[in-house]
């Protein structure tokens, strides 16, 4: 090996070790631990067992995509989202993979970023907003009437006082 081959692997090597090394500097910096690809996959088929309940699937809406359907359950893809929306390390905006689902289809393991939910990107538009904005005005309505309801049923039970 000629000596200027021999500088280039070394120069490599004390690329990857420079890499390396600020890598774990900034995650202890940030005291970010690194997540594990597919970590979702261990949970998947797992749920809370209530006595006399049935357990519910959750359903994905209708624009978020699974990124792998074939490979993990919607329930796995909304756990997902939700650890990635309340992840107290996680100062990232949830997006979604960035890849295309060809380049992750081709190798998971390299295209899929671990920080994000596996799903394809997630867009939220002025739409999706106002029928969410609708929906909790609908239940908002709803449940001032159930409390109106009950606070006038229990008003026709309380005793009264004769004065």
């Amino acid at each position: 090996m000629t000596r200027q081959v021999q500088n280039q692997i070394k120069q490599a090597n004390n690329h990857d070790q420079q890499r390396a090394a600020l890598a774990a500097a900034e995650a202890r910096a940030n005291n970010f631990k690194p997540r594990q690809i597919f970590w979702e996959k261990r949970l998947q088929g797992q749920h809370a067992s209530i006595n006399d309940e049935n357990y519910e699937k959750f359903n994905l809406p209708r624009n978020i995509k699974p990124m792998l359907p074939e490979h993990m359950s919607d329930d796995s893809v909304v756990r997902a989202i939700v650890t990635s929306l309340y992840d107290r390390n996680n100062t990232i905006t949830v997006t979604g993979q960035a890849a295309s689902k060809q380049e992750v289809n081709k190798n998971p393991a390299i295209f899929l970023d671990p920080y994000q939910p596996p799903t394809q990107q997630i867009s939220v538009d002025d739409n999706d907003l106002k029928r969410q904005e609708e929906r909790v005005q609908h239940y908002r309505r709803e449940l001032e009437r159930i409390i109106k309801m009950d606070i006038l049923n229990n008003h026709d039970i309380l005793p009264t006082t004769a004065g």
